[in-house]
């Protein structure tokens, strides 16, 4: 670990909190640099074909340019330390659980009152997020946050390893993702045509809210069930692109359904946007005072300080390309994968 300027190391562990993608490991950790504040360390193994850090360098700059703001509902990104073993990302520390978790516990569904406050959140932190060049590209319930900290949960968006910035990167044009909340246009992708991330983000918050009121996937029918899994994705992607929407029966003429039928629509050009979501009578129900004001009182405060340049993070991360060996050595750079015909992007996974 880095050490501080005492004999105590800088980070002291407190308990592992998960796996992560690949071989990366999630501890809690107390920083004793920092107030001996709790944070949470996403440890990447060093010494992965190289291409695999274009990745984590575009995850940690769309991040750490996107906390710069404190907006109260992404997860501050604070730096990255390198260790002989791993590259750690160091992040706020969120106590709380997954949306996936917490819906669980809730019994499957939410009401209409939880799950709209919810979803007002989410889309509004989309149009910051999108207002700021970026599209995340793996919005589904595990990559959002909840903190149950009074009458109504509060949410924050941690993860953006799929993420790209429409300035500095290519555009959008592989099939990546996590199937369940994969837009129809991803599927249909065979081509490697570009395609536009905003709205492949808005079908994905469509899927969430979807999941929220009715505790079932809008494009997995009942009699999906009898299928064997690979079937099931088959059937998945044919209902996604075909827009087979499941409407449960008896809210057919709910609000909410309404504002779903826009959402999820296979057409991108033809699907809401954040602007007409955000207008929508279902989701104005119920917004709290300023919400909306919210992305441009973020937008217009002075950047907080970053406790590391872009060029000393492309360092750390160029430097961990290369694992240390017993002898204390640096060992060879292990070649490009053949992952390199995607084009900087993750393949789909199931779920």
């Amino acid at each position: 670990m880095e050490p501080s300027s005492s004999k105590q190391p800088r980070f002291e562990g407190v308990r592992t909190l998960g796996h992560g993608s690949g071989k990366s490991l999630v501890q809690l950790v107390v920083d004793h640099l920092h107030s001996n504040q709790h944070v949470v360390i996403k440890y990447i193994p060093r010494g992965e074909p190289v291409n695999f850090y274009k990745y984590v360098l575009r995850e940690i700059l769309n991040h750490q340019q996107l906390s710069l703001y404190r907006h109260p509902h992404i997860v501050q990104f604070h730096e990255v330390i390198l260790t002989p073993r791993y590259l750690g990302l160091v992040m706020e520390h969120i106590d709380g659980l997954d949306l996936q978790s917490y819906l669980t516990k809730q019994g499957g569904t939410l009401s209409e009152e939880v799950a709209r406050f919810l979803f007002q959140q989410l889309t509004i932190t989309m149009e910051f997020i999108h207002k700021k060049g970026k599209v995340n590209r793996n919005i589904k319930l595990e990559n959002v946050l909840v903190v149950e900290s009074g009458p109504l949960p509060l949410i924050k968006l941690y993860d953006f390893g799929l993420s790209k910035d429409k300035y500095e990167d290519s555009a959008p044009h592989s099939q990546i993702g996590t199937a369940l909340f994969t837009a129809p246009e991803v599927f249909l992708n065979v081509q490697g045509h570009a395609y536009e991330g905003e709205a492949v983000d808005v079908w994905a918050c469509g899927v969430v809210l979807y999941m929220l009121l009715f505790g079932t996937h809008p494009f997995i029918a009942e009699s999906d069930a009898s299928f064997t899994p690979p079937e099931q994705m088959v059937r998945l992607i044919e209902n996604t692109v075909k827009g087979l929407l499941q409407i449960p029966s008896g809210s057919e003429n709910k609000l909410s359904v309404d504002l779903l039928r826009r959402i999820l629509v296979p057409n991108p050009k033809q699907r809401y946007g954040i602007k007409e979501i955000m207008t929508h009578p279902w989701f104005q129900e119920n917004l709290p005072p300023g919400a909306l004001d919210l992305n441009a009182s973020c937008a217009a405060i002075n950047y907080m300080a970053a406790r590391q340049t872009p060029e000393t993070i492309k360092l750390l991360v160029t430097t961990a390309m290369q694992s240390v060996g017993p002898d204390g050595n640096l060992l060879p750079l292990k070649a490009a994968t053949t992952m390199d015909w995607l084009d900087d992007d993750f393949p789909l996974t199931p779920s």
